[in-house]
C-alpha cells in the first residue's frame, strides 16, 4: 500500500485523509475502503448534516466524560496528604480504560482496537521521537533533581517485585489510558476537529490529567507522539507498545 493520495477521502466516514496514511485516522478504515481520489471530496458520501450532528455531540460527550472519570479521582488521591496506594492507583486505571472501551462503542471506533503496523519508517521515527522525550527527562532530572522526588515516590510501591511494579506502573496504564487517550477521547475529538487538533488537545488533556506540574511537558510531549502513531496507523497498539516501552525505560532507571 502506497497510502492515501491527495484529495482523498475515507469510503466510510467522509473524513479528509492525511497525503500517505494508510488508514482513516477518525474510523480506523483500511486504505482498501477510502474513496478513490477522481470521485473527489465534494462527492464522497458525506453525511448529511443532520445525521452528522448526534455523532458528533456523542463525540464530545465521550471525550468530556472519559477525561473526568479518570482526571476527578486522580484529583482527588493526589490532593490527599499521603501518596496514594498502589491499589488505588490500579482502580482509578482499571476505570479509565473501562470507560475507553465503553467510549470506542459509542463513536463506533472499535475497528481501532485491530492491531496494526504504523509502517517502519513511521514506527521508526515514533520511537525516536520517545527516546528523545526521554532523553529530556533525563537532562532535566540532572539539572534540577529536586523536582523529581514526587514522580520517584509515587513509583516507589513498597513490597513489590520489580516485575509487579513493571505491571502496576509500565503495563497497565499503557493500556488503559491509550484506551481512554488515544481511543475515547482523541477518537471523539475528531468528530469535532482535524487529527491534528485532535492530537494536540487529547496530549494536552492527557497531560493535564496526571496532575503533576513537573512532569506536564514530557507527557504532553509523549501524547503528541502517541496520538500522531494513533492517527497514522488506524490503531491503539502501537501507541500502547511505546507507551509501555517508555513507563517501563522510567521504571527501571528510577526517574
Amino acid at each position: 500500500m502506497s497510502g492515501a493520495a491527495p484529495g482523498e477521502v475515507c469510503g466510510v466516514c467522509a473524513a479528509a485523509l492525511r497525503t500517505g496514511a494508510r488508514f482513516c485516522g477518525r474510523c480506523g478504515a483500511e486504505q482498501g475502503l477510502m474513496v478513490p481520489r477522481e470521485l473527489g471530496v465534494g462527492e464522497a458520501r458525506e453525511p448529511a448534516p443532520r445525521d452528522r450532528r448526534p455523532l458528533r455531540a456523542r463525540g464530545l460527550v465521550v471525550a468530556i466524560v472519559g477525561y473526568f472519570a479518570l482526571f476527578l479521582p486522580s484529583l482527588v488521591l493526589m490532593a490527599r496528604a499521603e501518596l496514594p496506594g498502589a491499589d488505588e492507583v490500579l482502580a482509578i486505571e482499571l476505570l479509565g480504560g473501562m470507560v475507553g472501551l465503553i467510549g470506542l462503542v459509542a463513536i463506533g471506533q472499535l475497528s481501532t482496537l485491530v492491531p496494526r503496523s504504523p509502517g517502519a519508517t513511521a514506527a521508526g521515527l515514533a520511537v525516536v521521537a520517545t527516546g528523545l522525550v526521554y532523553g529530556g527527562v533525563v537532562l532535566i532530572s540532572q539539572a534540577v533533581p529536586w523536582l523529581f522526588v514526587e514522580t520517584r515516590g509515587l513509583l516507589d510501591v513498597a513490597g513489590m517485585s520489580t516485575w509487579l511494579v513493571l505491571v502496576h506502573v509500565a503495563l497497565v496504564p499503557a493500556v488503559t489510558e491509550e484506551l481512554l487517550f488515544r481511543g475515547a477521547i482523541q477518537g471523539g475529538l475528531g468528530d469535532l476537529m482535524r487529527d491534528r487538533t485532535a492530537i494536540i488537545t487529547s496530549a494536552l488533556l492527557f497531560a493535564i490529567a496526571h496532575v503533576s506540574i513537573v512532569a506536564l511537558p514530557h507527557l504532553f510531549a509523549l501524547g503528541l507522539v502517541l496520538g500522531w502513531v494513533r492517527v497514522r496507523s488506524g490503531s491503539v497498539w502501537p501507541g500502547v507498545v511505546l507507551h509501555a516501552g517508555y513507563n517501563a525505560t522510567i521504571v527501571l532507571t528510577g526517574l
